[in-house]
């Protein structure tokens, strides 16, 4: 095809190898990458570009977009990135075995070890990005500095301005919508035509005061462009005929509709269990609607006593149904409430035995909350030793979130949010679904480097699975990299390589009640 015969065309400029393997994506970007293997110790070479990407940028920007991705494999950038990310992770696992180890000793190499991770990954990142300015010579001689100049500029803008204009609409859209979304990709490239200069030069605006930060991969726009040579301006407007997209030829249409498949796929079964999530959301009030019309009905007047003992054991099936399948969402505990107050209020010995369900298969919120309907069943038929020992127990209790409590606040200091950004949190999280406790807030974290951090607090498990592998934070505009689960919520360790490797910089906490109290 005309792409190939392009790509083959600067790899001889470039003196790069040819690309073995070219991929169309649905990304807007484009990469290389080199897999070697001992039957392949020179490396098989792949280039990916997305669809998206041809979509926006003109037929010269694409040569110099192509000549700077095989400037990597001309300087063996991904030889060098992957024999870093190799010593990097074996020095990270022998400092993870120091960590743990008990010996006062080994403590002391840990401590010495991640002072030298934390400079070597300065130090690659550093290179990282000195690796783009070479290629980005390598893109400008081939080119020339102005289209090289040309193409970083329309990136940036436009992907900046798609992911604030279309990904977030179609991620908040496609969950609401009964339908699995369609076209998604082939209304992506339609979508890029429809950035002007008006929208350019507001999105321009931005990009000159980005600065490059120690952990970033790419310099910033104001610096690459600085070493070509080139100011910062707005990309001339591409013609129609004259976008790289065009080059595809008459496979263009095949292309699209063979990716979207591809992403409706991936996108379905994600879909599928988020609509499932939202209707067990919508079971889950049903039944707490009813369970409260029954204990209306319980204490009528008119209701004979034999017809209550029948229901009460009801209730107490619908118990232990709850405990052994939702024993740890929130909602429960409202529902167990109205359980434990209908045997109250009808004098019933059976709360003795929900009590007992609850202390011993309950998360912690349901065993203080079985010790305080104890504690009032007791007082109503006066048994005074019991009463004196389940007070010590909730004492205890209190004592240890009291110690909870002061060790929080000698280890976090806590800023809340403007009482605008809480109401359009709170406006984001209704048009996600039902969420059962959020609350976000700033902290500035003193074992750390004092800089804030972004907190987010949520305690719905599956709520917080979907999110991330669904994507749906895209919704909420404010950056966070710590995520805190409420105790009473067991995550997994599969939810937890899933958060980290969508959230490379997450820091995960287990106990959202003890960061806010």
């Amino acid at each position: 095809s005309d792409l190939k015969k392009l790509i083959k065309d600067i790899a001889i400029k470039a003196k790069a190898p040819c690309p073995d393997y070219v991929y169309l994506s649905d990304d807007f970007n484009a990469f290389v990458s080199t897999y070697k293997s001992f039957f392949h110790p020179v490396g098989v070479h792949y280039l990916s570009i997305g669809i998206p990407y041809l979509a926006a940028v003109s037929k010269d920007e694409l040569k110099s977009i192509i000549a700077h991705e095989l400037g990597h494999l001309s300087k063996e950038h991904t030889n060098f990135s992957r024999f870093i990310y190799r010593v990097y992770n074996g020095l990270y696992k022998i400092d993870c075995v120091l960590n743990e180890s008990p010996g006062i000793i080994d403590r002391w190499y840990h401590k010495g070890f991640s002072l030298y991770l934390k400079k070597l990954n300065k130090l690659s990142y550093a290179t990282k990005r000195n690796h783009e300015f070479q290629a980005d010579a390598i893109a400008a001689s081939v080119t020339s500095p102005e289209i090289t100049a040309s193409a970083l500029c329309r990136t940036e803008i436009v992907s900046d301005w798609m992911e604030d204009a279309y990904w977030k609409q179609v991620w908040r859209n496609s969950w609401q919508s009964a339908i699995p979304p369609e076209n998604i990709i082939k209304r992506a490239c339609s979508m890029v035509s429809k950035c002007d200069g008006q929208t350019m030069s507001k999105y321009l605006d931005v990009s000159k005061f980005k600065q490059t930060k120690d952990n970033d991969t790419h310099p910033s726009l104001s610096e690459r462009l600085y070493f070509l040579g080139e100011k910062l301006n707005i990309p001339k407007e591409v013609k129609n005929k004259e976008l790289a997209i065009h080059i595809l030829g008459e496979d263009l249409e095949n292309h699209i509709q063979k990716i979207d498949l591809n992403w409706q796929e991936e996108i379905l079964e994600e879909w599928q269990n988020y609509h499932f999530y939202m209707s067990d959301c919508v079971m889950r009030r049903d039944m707490l609607d009813k369970l409260k019309a029954q204990r209306k009905l319980l204490i009528g007047e008119e209701i004979e006593y034999a017809n209550l003992v029948g229901k009460t054991k009801g209730l107490i099936n619908k118990l232990n149904e709850l405990v052994k399948l939702h024993k740890t969402h929130r909602d429960n505990i409202w529902v167990l409430k109205l359980m434990l107050e209908t045997l109250l209020d009808l004098k019933d010995k059976n709360v003795v035995n929900v009590a007992k369900i609850l202390l011993k298969k309950g998360p912690l919120s349901f065993k203080k909350l079985a010790l305080e309907v104890l504690l009032e069943h007791f007082k109503r038929i006066g048994d005074e030793e019991k009463i004196t020992v389940i007070k010590q127990k909730l004492a205890e209790k209190k004592k240890i979130e009291e110690q909870r409590t002061q060790y929080k606040k000698q280890d976090l200091k806590m800023h809340a949010l403007s009482a605008e950004k809480v109401k359009q949190i709170e406006q984001w999280l209704k048009t996600i679904g039902d969420i059962d406790f959020a609350l976000i807030c700033k902290v500035e974290d003193n074992n750390a480097s004092g800089s804030p951090l972004h907190l987010l607090f949520i305690s719905t498990p599956c709520y917080v699975e979907m999110g991330l592998s669904n994507k749906i934070w895209s919704g909420l505009d404010i950056p966070y990299d710590t995520l805190v689960i409420d105790a009473d919520h067991q995550l997994h360790e599969k939810n937890t390589k899933h958060i980290l490797q969508k959230f490379p910089g997450t820091r995960i906490f287990g106990d959202a009640d003890y960061y806010l109290q």
